[in-house]
């Protein structure tokens, strides 16, 4: 048990060696461009909610005839 423990810890170790790790620049970079799209997308929920609920507040006018 305490072997196989032991293998797997070196394997471990091993793999943590392989990873390629991205430069500052390219971190800033991706999360300036995360970002930006959850701005983006935040906008366009927005506005779809806005259009959704003046589309529904004028059927209800319509439905109560009070349009």
């Amino acid at each position: 048990m305490i072997e196989r423990l032991k293998r797997f810890l070196r394997e471990v170790r091993s793999e943590f060696y392989k990873i390629s790790w991205p430069s500052r620049m390219e971190t800033i970079g991706l999360t300036v461009l995360v970002i930006a799209m959850i701005v983006l997308l935040t906008a366009i929920l927005f506005a779809y909610d806005i259009a959704f609920s003046f589309a529904i507040n004028k059927l209800f006018e319509l439905v109560r005839g009070t349009g």
